[in-house]
């Protein structure tokens, strides 16, 4: 490849110090959420501390998951195909500000008409928030596991205490499920309460 293409050098890094550079950072925390996966590393002075990384297999494509299931229970007679799903997921997935806004919006919550290209029209109410509280409660997916932000807190309790609080305080969220409505507003939220057990 390098005498093909007379390329004179190159260079790899890992994903997380990438991010961080693209903010100009060299140290914070990354949380990545991907397609089937989210890593959350922590990185200090440009290199990752493999030490305290967390991987989850729970993604994107979970998330979509989650969101069909739920879809078809108020919309039984609909058939949705998975890129359908994943179109819907990103104009109407959203999280609530918190458990109880959570736990409100579950009784009670306004639902949205949407009219497919077929012209079919669904329902799309409390559906909506499920897919967002999914991260931090990751018990609605049927798994044994703390939220997005427990971990967070975990990835960083891992590191010497001197680094905790410009580990916190420079945490970049990644990803297209990142861009969620109200996602980046709750776990700011929920990241200032937790940061204050450390």
């Amino acid at each position: 490849m390098f005498e093909k293409f007379n390329i004179s050098g190159f260079y790899a890094s890992e994903q997380a110090v990438l991010s961080l550079y693209a903010v100009g950072r060299i140290s914070g925390c990354t949380v990545d959420i991907g397609h089937g996966k989210l890593d959350i590393a922590s990185v200090i002075e440009g290199a990752v501390q493999h030490i305290s990384s967390r991987r989850f297999e729970v993604g994107g494509l979970d998330l979509t998951n989650l969101f069909a299931k739920e879809l078809h229970k108020s919309n039984p007679l609909v058939n949705l195909s998975i890129s359908d799903v994943e179109k819907l997921k990103e104009r109407y997935a959203c999280s609530a500000e918190d458990d109880a806004a959570y736990e409100k919006m579950q009784k009670a919550c306004p639902e949205e008409l949407h009219t497919l290209p077929d012209g079919q029209v669904i329902k799309i109410g409390r559906e909506r928030y499920t897919v967002g509280e999914a991260l931090f409660q990751p018990s609605i997916l049927g798994l044994e596991a703390h939220g997005i932000v427990e971990q967070l807190v975990r990835c960083i309790s891992t590191v010497s205490t001197e680094n905790h609080r410009q580990l916190l305080e420079n945490t970049i969220l990644c990803g297209g499920t990142a861009s969620m409505t109200g996602f980046e507003a709750r776990f700011q939220k929920e990241a200032l309460v937790s940061s204050s057990a450390m």
